[in-house]
């Protein structure tokens, strides 16, 4: 019979009262359930003020040992701010947790800065999303060869009204991003310029329970009237929207767009801009399922 077990207080090293910390028990992220009397199954917790309720058979301390139980508050594995040229080459980020500020369990954080490449880094498991772009005054942010994945929302994502910016997201892997209910995307924002070439973006926001709002390219609502390029992408099995929706002025070509929930590509005017959808030498099918 299962035995519901009190973990150790956090009192004495944080304060967690008031703050969403996401733990992870023998590296799995678990289930949250709504009060401790409902945990039942391994890997179940619960939060109840400072202290941190999990199933266990016998003591905690003897059935999670690999690596046992973390419940760090990190809003972010990486946060950059206000700064330009920098590089983030060759790292795995992984498991930002915590609701704090802006933050939101990120990856890594990118506010008001330009000329950051980001290159060759794994990006995972973190609560939030797995790249922000937040605040004004970001510009020519690159992204590369990465792998992006298994992020509670969305991949990439990209907030703030920038009006003078150039970003490139190229030859990355995004996939099995947001497992949390919300509108989640491999990538999302608001881009004034840019590339977004040569990805894999596939089965992101299926944990959203509102089908129509996850896609696998979402550009929403954009603060210039500029143009951001899409190709050669392979965008598939996004099972809760479009393989690539669009809100601003794009150049679509050359994509693979296949087995998507709602549809391959879908365009909508919600800004003073007039929009247009330049779309050609695309493969699109069995979508709209």
């Amino acid at each position: 019979m299962s035995i519901l077990q009190l973990c150790k207080s956090y009192t004495d090293k944080q304060d967690v009262s008031g703050w969403f910390v996401e733990p992870k028990i023998n590296g799995n992220r678990g289930l949250r359930v709504s009060s401790a009397s409902e945990i039942t199954e391994q890997y179940e917790w619960y939060w109840q003020g400072s202290r941190l309720f999990v199933w266990s058979v016998n003591s905690p301390d003897a059935d999670y040992t690999n690596p046992w139980i973390e419940a760090g508050t990190r809003g972010a594995a990486i946060r950059i701010y206000q700064k330009e040229g920098v590089t983030i080459q060759d790292l795995t980020l992984r498991h930002g947790n915590a609701l704090i500020g802006l933050d939101w369990g990120t990856g890594l954080v990118v506010e008001e800065s330009v000329d950051i490449n980001i290159g060759n880094c794994v990006i995972e498991k973190n609560y939030g999303n797995g790249i922000l772009f937040t605040g004004a005054g970001n510009s020519r942010i690159n992204v590369n060869n990465c792998i992006i994945k298994e992020n509670g929302r969305n991949g990439i994502a990209r907030n703030g009204l920038d009006t003078n910016g150039f970003d490139i997201i190229e030859n990355n892997i995004i996939q099995d991003n947001g497992w949390r209910d919300v509108s989640s995307s491999g990538i999302v924002g608001s881009f004034p310029d840019g590339i977004i070439r040569n990805n894999i973006i596939t089965n992101n926001g299926v944990g959203d329970s509102i089908s129509g709002n996850s896609h696998g390219i979402s550009l929403t609502s954009p603060s210039t009237a500029k143009t951001i390029e899409i190709y050669e992408n392979t965008i598939s099995d996004n099972s809760k929207g479009y393989g690539i929706y669009s809100e601003g002025i794009s150049k679509i070509y050359k994509n693979l767009i296949y087995n998507n929930r709602e549809g391959g590509v879908a365009s909508k005017q919600t800004t003073v801009y007039d929009i247009s959808l330049n779309m050609y030498n695309n493969v699109v099918y069995s979508n709209g399922r």
